[in-house]
Parts: structure tokens; C-alpha cells; sequence
């Protein structure tokens, strides 16, 4: 699997039938969440501490029988991090909005990665740009905002 960026918005304890502390599930503005758990004695356990909230983090994602983990995480910095919480920042009201702001994110990430020079205005011209399209089905052609 890949990583997931995420700006957090809450956390919530994680608890066993038995009534112990397992994780923390972490959660972004628009409600997607992953689950901090201890796979395996990784070590992630003593590092729940570290999870605080309005901060972006890179969750490198595992899977197991089918099941997706967090395998590690590390709090991103830089354009990569200002871009994520400038998205996170926007308000997600609406099913798919939730889906364009997760949508830009993956897309910064990639275009982090190629090498290229982000803008955050990118990032937000192409979450606008996506849920005109998830709404409405119409593709914009050129650079203008959608209204």
C-alpha cells in the first residue's frame, strides 16, 4: 500500500472487549480515519503521543488479509505540510467535497514526489475543480474556477 496524508482533526481511544487501550483512531476534517494500533510490537504504541492535533502526518499504510494498518507515521513538514493543512482547512460539508479534498491531497502528494514546485493554490484549484466535476459531471476544460 502507500501513504496517507492527513492533517488530524480528532483522536479517539481504541479499546479491547476487555476494556484495554489498543489505539487511536485518527480522524481528518472530512472524517476519513486510520487506525494506530501496535502491529506486532512495532513500537507504535509509545508513540501515540506524539499524534497532536491540527498537525499533518504521512501514514505509511500496510495491509493485512485484506485489512489496510498503519505501519509508521512521521508528522510531514514543509510545502507538503502547509499544502495538506490549507486543504484540511476547507470546510468539507458535503460528501463530495470530502471526496475532492482527499482527492488533492493524493494529487500534492504525487506532485511532491515527481519533483515538481507546489503551490497551495494548486492543490485547492484542483479539489474546486474535482468536486464541480463529482457534482455536476461536467468537465472544466480550461483554468477558470468553477462558481
Amino acid at each position: 500500500m502507500s501513504d496517507k496524508i492527513m492533517v488530524i482533526g480528532r483522536i479517539e481511544d481504541i479499546y479491547s472487549d476487555a476494556g484495554e487501550l489498543i489505539g487511536k483512531q485518527v480522524f481528518d476534517k472530512a472524517d476519513d480515519s486510520v487506525k494506530v494500533k501496535n502491529p506486532k510490537d512495532s513500537g507504535l504504541k509509545e508513540r501515540w503521543g506524539e499524534l497532536i492535533i491540527g498537525r499533518a502526518y504521512s501514514f505509511t499504510m500496510g495491509e493485512y488479509m485484506q485489512h489496510p494498518f498503519v505501519k509508521d507515521f512521521k508528522a510531514v513538514e514543509g510545502k507538503l505540510a502547509e499544502a495538506a493543512e490549507k486543504v484540511a482547512s476547507q470546510s468539507a460539508d458535503s460528501k463530495n467535497r470530502s471526496y475532492a479534498l482527499s482527492y488533492a491531497k493524493d494529487w500534492c502528494i504525487a506532485q511532491v514526489q515527481g519533483g515538481k514546485d507546489l503551490k497551495v493554490v494548486d492543490v485547492l484549484t484542483v479539489a474546486k475543480l474535482f468536486e464541480s466535476y463529482l457534482d455536476s459531471g461536467v468537465t472544466v476544460k480550461n483554468k477558470e474556477e468553477p462558481k
